[in-house]
């Protein structure tokens, strides 16, 4: 069964206008009740369609496109102001934007097995944190906290990401103060996976109590450790085996950390994991998994498995780069979680646009050296104003068409195995706008 995009965005347009729902992320009885020259839908369409610009620009823009895309469009006289859109998004709540993405993932994922891609019937979803600069302001300081070097303080969050690896859909996102660690943003994360799936993580999360947790809620992993992470991965590492299952005694630090999150634990609890040793060029790594199912699993398969966990990192990119998230529309923390949710949503909107262009991309491939695909950067560009049709007018359908049919014409190659060696140059300090190569902003 394939569900198409269409369907998909009929759902998100129905929890877009649902009174219940919206209330829940509401600030005050009375909001956005009255008639308003921005109401609740198009509060929530404006911040998704990528505010770069100054915001004066940016509201004229939205209004002359609801002007062409509706027949009951407001007028440009009838312009909300900068302070006006200011004061209306203090009763907003960010995590509107996250509770959308929920909707956008169940509908990916229900009754749509046909599109769905899946590594020996298990979806692989990778956990990773990064870090975001924030606007230095005492509020957000406050709320987010700072980090201090010698010389200075710099704002800044901790964002935790869960991203299905094989079908470029962010599962689950948080930010949170940067105080708080990678870990204990991954183990939250936990509650939104389902048990079909595989939790892919670097060198930074190996810990009793964390593949303690995994274990007894039923979700498997797979976790690149430290060669001098415990004795039982010392006195592997030191063998010739390729794989073998061990039983690992509970650490001190492992019974704290399961207790913290609610598990009974007992003094002499144990978990059995199997180790898998993957040879790279330089180097071999100790891959520690909750598969112990040989046949079902081969080793042999876990090398290519655990390079699939580079698919998040891409993400921050796109994240960082192209949806250029650390820009944020307004100044307030509030203002940078709506940002950073409604980033989120559109670099899944975006993945749905380009996944159903897939067959003409193969198709346009064929007899060529490379395999092609979707320019990312382009079609973020692309997207930009479409974003609004797709929601607010009375005929989604060819707007997704015609954004499609606009995807196609900008392909790039696929070139496997391509690496280039990575040089830091210094940039200059000031200034606003730079030149980097190969690259161009797409909003």
């Amino acid at each position: 069964m394939i569900k198409t995009n269409l369907e998909i965005v009929k759902k998100l347009k129905k929890y877009l206008y649902n009174i219940e729902e919206r209330r829940k992320y509401i600030k005050g009885k009375n909001s956005f009740t009255r008639n308003r020259k921005m109401p609740f839908e198009l509060m929530i369409v404006f911040m998704l369609n990528m505010i770069k610009k100054t915001l004066s620009v940016e509201l004229l823009g939205f209004y002359k496109t609801l002007e062409k895309v509706t027949q009951k469009g407001k007028k440009v006289t009838d312009l909300v102001t900068k302070s006006g859109f200011s004061q209306g998004r203090k009763k907003l709540c960010g995590e509107f934007f996250k509770s959308w993405n929920r909707v956008l993932v169940k509908e990916y994922y229900t009754d749509n097995d046909g599109r769905i891609k899946k590594w020996r019937g298990k979806r692989l979803a990778a956990t990773d944190g990064t870090t975001l600069y924030l606007i230095d302001k005492a509020e957000i300081k406050e709320e987010f906290g700072v980090q201090r070097n010698q010389t200075m303080e710099v704002p800044m969050a901790q964002v935790i990401c869960s991203y299905d690896v094989m079908n470029d859909i962010f599962l689950d996102s948080r930010i949170m103060p940067i105080a708080i660690g990678e870990l204990q943003g991954a183990i939250d994360n936990l509650e939104s996976f389902e048990k079909d799936m595989v939790m892919i993580y670097d060198r930074a999360y190996p810990s009793f109590g964390f593949m303690y947790i995994h274990i007894k809620t039923e979700r498997d992993f797979v976790i690149r450790a430290p060669e001098k992470f415990n004795n039982e991965i010392k006195a592997f590492s030191q063998t010739k085996l390729k794989e073998t299952t061990v039983k690992l005694p509970a650490t001190e630090r492992g019974k704290a950390m399961a207790r913290e999150f609610g598990f009974k634990i007992g003094e002499d609890e144990e978990i059995e994991v199997r180790l898998i040793k993957v040879f790279l060029k330089k180097s071999t790594e100790i891959l520690i998994t909750s598969l112990l199912d040989k046949e079902k699993y081969p080793a042999s398969e876990f090398k290519d498995l655990y390079r699939m966990r580079w698919e998040v990192e891409t993400s921050f990119d796109r994240l960082k780069n192209k949806l250029q998230v650390e820009s944020f529309s307004g100044h307030s923390a509030e203002a940078i979680r709506q940002d950073f949710y409604a980033a989120i949503f559109i670099s899944n909107l975006q993945t749905l646009l380009i996944d159903e262009c897939s067959d003409e991309v193969d198709e346009k491939s064929l007899g060529r050296k490379y395999q092609y695909a979707i320019n990312r950067n382009v079609s973020i560009g692309l997207m930009k104003d479409r974003i609004i049709e797709i929601f607010l007018s009375s005929d989604p359908a060819k707007v997704i068409e015609d954004l499609k049919s606009e995807f196609i014409k900008f392909l790039e190659p696929i070139r496997p195995d391509r690496s280039f060696e990575h040089k830091r140059k210094s940039k200059r300090t000031k200034g606003k706008y730079q030149t980097h190569n190969n690259y161009r902003r797409s909003i």
